[in-house]
């Protein structure tokens, strides 16, 4: 069998050939996840050839086919565990799941868009690289829904930064900051350290001083109220605060614009009777 020759090769040092054998398992096996176990062996196997061309796909090709159908595995987990879509459904949506190794269109207008799997769409947009704004904010405000628990929606950012990030068009950090803040505003009062949360989750992600401090400049100049221009200024200094913390030594060039910054906003509030 084509398994036996694939660990003949393997035990023979012959691994170019392996990995040939193993990409050909990865098509037709029973399981999806046999499919992946077999990707991975393939891409072991010309790894250990030297990472050429060995078995007729080079090691990139191998890896977004990985990828892809990982992608493919997290749907048929979600479908296996759904408890909303009828038992001929879901047998029929699983079975095509673990027929064969699909594409991305296919996963997201057969699945992910019909289904609602408003994460994944984030997810195949991102490996896909296609960038549709609209869409992404739309994917964005269902997952945030009428969501008020803020370690809720901590940890679903966070995870969903961890894959995403920095995807300007899977990841709008601005979008995402905006409607974070208007949550914000609406559970936590302005005086409360958690009022902080955003930016500071923002930092962990990954998102730069230098962008989220011009992000939350440009909030502020857009802001219409007092308390609206206040409810931007707040996290600004937390987020000052941060980088201060993480400057060593002399203070980088950035740091006169930032004194610039807020000495305007203090003539601002003063001027207005803040």
């Amino acid at each position: 069998s084509d398994q036996l020759l694939y660990r003949y090769y393997c035990i023979r040092g012959r691994f170019g050939e392996a990995a040939r054998v193993a990409h050909q398992l990865s098509k037709v096996s029973r399981t999806l996840r046999d499919r992946i176990n077999w990707l991975v062996d393939s891409i072991r196997s010309e790894n250990a050839c030297g990472g050429g061309n060995s078995s007729g796909n080079d090691l990139h090709t191998l890896h977004e086919e990985l990828d892809v159908a990982k992608i493919q595995l997290r749907i048929y987990d979600i479908i296996h565990s759904s408890s909303d879509l009828d038992s001929a459904a879901k047998k029929t949506s699983l079975a095509r799941l673990d027929s064969s190794l699909l594409g991305l269109s296919e996963l997201f207008n057969d699945f992910a868009r019909p289904l609602k799997l408003y994460e994944i769409q984030l997810i195949i947009f991102h490996s896909a690289g296609h960038n549709d704004p609209n869409r992404v904010k739309d994917c964005w405000k269902q997952i945030l829904g009428g969501q008020t628990d803020i370690g809720v929606l901590e940890s679903k950012i966070t995870a969903l930064g961890a894959e995403l990030y920095p995807s300007d068009w899977a990841f709008p950090v601005d979008f995402l900051c905006e409607q974070l803040e208007n949550i914000n505003s609406r559970v936590n009062d302005i005086s409360d350290l958690n009022y902080r949360w955003v930016v500071a989750l923002m930092i962990r992600i990954g998102v730069s001083f230098e962008f989220l401090f011009e992000l939350y400049e440009n909030f502020v100049n857009k802001a219409t109220s007092l308390d609206e221009k206040l409810g931007y200024v707040v996290p600004m200094t937390s987020l000052i605060e941060y980088w201060l913390d993480s400057v060593h030594g002399t203070l980088p060039p950035v740091s006169q614009r930032v004194s610039d910054v807020l000495q305007h906003y203090v003539q601002t509030f003063r001027a207005t009777g803040g």
